[in-house]
């Protein structure tokens, strides 16, 4: 009776550590991804002011740079945790967009419109690709 209880609590504690161990893969994929976010809108913003662009370039460019960060995002959490690289890496997107889309609402860039919903799938979708090639990815 004791050793079967003793049983139960390793395993309670190795899953524990397993759900430790997910969470701070997505921490760390997100944070990745939004470092990889700032950087490159930083980059294109200096670009264009300095170019003589239009500013209507400006939201296909804020749509490519949510996908390479949300590809960011998905291959860190997945190289982090070596398993599971299309559902780590979507729900680490997911939650990647849900802080991109937060962080917009704060600063008024971002209103809730249809847009939003092509924008969710594309950090999905990206961050998905992203996870599966991180995990595959030898070092």
């Amino acid at each position: 009776m004791m050793i079967e209880a003793k049983r139960r609590n390793l395993k309670k504690s190795g899953e524990l550590s397993g759900i430790k161990k997910r969470i701070l893969a997505v921490f760390w994929g997100v944070s990745g991804g939004a470092i990889a976010c700032f950087l490159m809108l930083l980059i294109f913003s200096a670009i264009l002011s300095i170019s003589s662009a239009s500013s209507s370039i400006a939201k296909p460019i804020a749509t490519a740079v949510l996908f390479l960060s949300a590809f960011i995002c998905g291959s860190i959490s997945s190289r982090i945790l070596k398993e599971k690289g299309i559902l780590i890496g979507a729900v680490s997107g997911a939650i990647y967009f849900l802080l991109y889309a937060l962080i917009g609402l704060i600063f008024g860039s971002t209103s809730l419109q249809a847009a939003i919903s092509l924008k969710f799938i594309i950090a999905v979708v990206s961050s998905a690709i992203g996870g599966v090639i991180g995990v595959n990815r030898r070092r």
